[in-house]
């Protein structure tokens, strides 16, 4: 099936968001610790918790964008997911990211919310094995 313009956006946005929560959860998750302490360190109140939270939300997120299924909730995770990080660390530095302002985060939730009101498209949409859609027999195309 040839893949349209919009399509082409669609997928080039959800890799985009998808791998940078991925490889943001990651990074969180391969210093579990030095995240906890991190978030210790900028008042949460139960770090440990938040980290391995944090971690596996990016993730989870992340990699339901890229397959592009529960696209509205996943889109709604990274969107809250910035909001904590904007709150928290970015906002008090202005907009630019050159001073940790919340210029990225901004635009990572923006791009979040745009996911979540567009349908995943063609290439993530569940339909049955004879190409309709609904009824027994999903594959995920």
């Amino acid at each position: 099936m040839p893949v349209n313009g919009t399509e082409a956006a669609r997928l080039s946005l959800r890799g985009t968001v998808g791998a940078t929560m991925i490889a943001h959860g990651v990074k969180h998750a391969r210093s579990l610790k030095g995240t906890a302490g991190w978030f210790s360190s900028i008042g949460f109140r139960k770090p440990e918790l938040q980290a391995a939270a944090s971690a596996a939300g990016a993730i989870g997120a992340g990699t339901a964008l890229i397959a592009g299924a529960v696209t509205p909730l996943a889109g709604a995770a990274v969107v809250g997911t910035m909001a904590v990080a904007a709150r928290s660390v970015h906002v008090r530095n202005g907009f630019f990211v050159t001073s940790e302002g919340y210029e990225y985060v901004l635009d990572l939730a923006a791009a979040s919310v745009a996911l979540g009101a567009l349908v995943p498209g063609v290439s993530a949409s569940i339909v049955a094995s004879d190409g309709s859609r609904g009824g027994p027999g999903f594959v995920v195309r």
